[in-house]
């Protein structure tokens, strides 16, 4: 209650048919869904404002069925199609920069946001070393130090050590003198 309250918008993933002789009985279950929440809300003295209302439909359903159905006060809720090829993630959503949903969800979201930090690390070499150290150590510490606090350890453990591995061996290759592999071997 308190996500939404702080973001303000409900998001639903209802799978739609791929027979089209179904996809009217599918846009009435989400004008059913859509009614259900603004009468839900009522009680509570919030509005649902159909004019905000977006549905995100499918290249293979009709847009102009949908605006047809979609109708409620008088308002309709905006249709937009999207490109065929974009893919619909049902497992989960990305929250406040943290993954929410399954478990196989999480452990891929969390995986994919240090394997996007460490490819930003990366981007560091051929900087001067001191500039490289001080980025190293500050750049990129938030959003890690974020998905750290937000996610259950069992799925941050993992990717936390890749993280760990990745400063490591940028941290040793700015230390380390040219033409060679490991600062500490000169010690």
């Amino acid at each position: 209650p308190i996500s939404l309250a702080i973001v303000d918008d409900v998001n639903s993933t209802l799978r739609p048919p791929n027979e089209p002789h179904h996809h009217r009985d599918w846009l009435l279950k989400v004008l059913r869904s859509v009614e259900f929440l603004k009468d839900a809300l009522e009680p509570l003295g919030l509005e649902l404002s159909i004019a905000k209302c977006i549905l995100v439909l499918p290249a293979h359903i009709d847009p102009a069925l949908a605006r047809e159905i979609l109708a409620i006060d008088g308002q309709s809720i905006t249709v937009r199609s999207m490109r065929s090829s974009a893919p619909i993630e049902e497992q989960g959503t990305r929250l406040y920069g943290v993954g929410v949903g399954t478990d196989d969800f999480v452990s891929f979201f969390t995986r994919s946001v240090v394997d996007k930090v460490c490819g930003r690390i990366g981007n560091l070499r051929g900087m001067h070393p001191q500039y490289r150290l001080r980025l190293l150590g500050k750049s990129h510490a938030f959003s890690i130090r974020h998905l750290c606090r937000n996610t259950p350890t069992q799925f941050v453990m993992a990717a936390a050590h890749v993280f760990d591995d990745g400063c490591k061996r940028e941290f040793l290759d700015t230390l380390a003198p040219p033409g060679m592999a490991d600062p500490l071997a000169c010690s």
